[in-house]
């Protein structure tokens, strides 16, 4: 119903559920919060809760340029989601690319799933936190690469091999997006 998180949290619910079943039963004198069979309810009501009420529906994108018709493009090399004293601050990111008011921007070395980087998938987290469109072009081992978020409506969108092809993958990303009854044609890459 609404996406990973969801999907997650019934997950726990029910792996620790199945846990509490290979739980011993202690001794008739100990708490009965520890027998299995009462605190699987327990288990099931949180699981239950969580179910109804986390909502990790991303924010609706704004589709559309702002004043007049103008059209705000940035790049930001996000560096792994990381600072300049290297502690992971991916919302410090979104603050940043708020101030900027841009409607397109490019992002280097985007991490999705890198464990140094907390195994976030960095662009779609951004994307989520600032109710833009995600496009991710997946380099090095598919774990690091190049993403475009943008409030534009996107009409299309590839990933394209430079060469050399080795493992040391390098990618530009292709966007097409639409202005109105015009075409925006966006192409971003990190050498």
């Amino acid at each position: 119903m609404h996406g990973e998180t969801r999907t997650l949290v019934v997950g726990a619910g029910v792996l620790l559920g199945a846990l509490l079943l290979f739980i011993p039963r202690p001794l008739p004198a100990e708490a009965p919060l520890r027998k299995p069979l009462l605190a699987l309810p327990a288990v099931v009501a949180v699981t239950l809760v969580a179910w109804l009420f986390v909502d990790d529906a991303p924010a609706p994108v704004e589709d559309g340029p702002h004043e007049g018709g103008a059209v705000r493009v940035a790049t930001y090399n996000v560096h792994y989601g990381f600072d300049e004293r290297w502690r992971y601050d991916p919302e410090r990111l979104a603050r940043a690319i708020e101030e900027s008011g841009a409607d397109v921007i490019a992002l280097q070395e985007v991490p999705a799933g890198v464990l140094a980087a907390h195994g976030t998938d960095l662009g779609r987290w951004l994307g989520h936190r600032l109710g833009m469109h995600t496009l991710y072009a997946p380099g090095i081992n598919g774990l690091l690469g190049d993403a475009v978020l943008t409030r534009l409506p996107v009409l299309s969108f590839q990933v394209t091999d430079l060469p050399p092809l080795d493992a040391d993958r390098k990618t530009v990303a292709h966007a097409e997006l639409l202005i109105g009854a015009d075409t925006l044609t966006v192409l971003a890459t990190h050498l």
